[in-house]
């Protein structure tokens, strides 16, 4: 089905995004590319239009295309698959992170990303990924 030969994510850190209508989240994400090289990029859950899952009865499944449903919000449902959904974000391949250019890549395109734990986050959850 659709999560099989995903690389696991690592979720750095959440940014709430809004506009005049809706709220929604984008998160700065890790992953492994090979045994020795990372990516950091931004990523939100995918959203599929609710009514293409619906059984006879209106009801949703617990899973579509494979992925656990997180929420069902007038008629849209968010699925538990972090995908990148803009182009033009920004994305940072390493093999040895470097601030510098984390900073360099990413401020100009998510200041949001920026704050005084983004380090610490960032050590942690390439501590998580090196355990699997």
């Amino acid at each position: 089905m659709g999560n099989d030969k995903k690389p696991r994510i690592e979720i750095v850190l959440s940014i709430q995004e809004s506009n005049m209508s809706d709220v929604w989240y984008e998160y700065l994400c890790l992953h492994q590319v090979n045994k020795n090289e990372w990516c950091l990029d931004l990523r939100r859950y995918e959203v599929v239009e609710a009514g293409e899952f619906n059984d006879s009865r209106g009801r949703l499944p617990s899973r579509i295309k494979g992925y656990k449903v997180i929420r069902n919000d007038q008629g849209y449902v968010e699925i538990d698959n972090l995908i990148r959904d803009y182009s033009d974000y920004p994305t940072y391949e390493f093999s040895k992170f470097d601030v510098n250019k984390f900073t360099d890549i990413f401020f100009a395109a998510k200041p949001e990303v920026f704050d005084e734990f983004t380090p610490s986050k960032l050590r942690k959850a390439m501590r998580n990924l090196m355990k699997l």
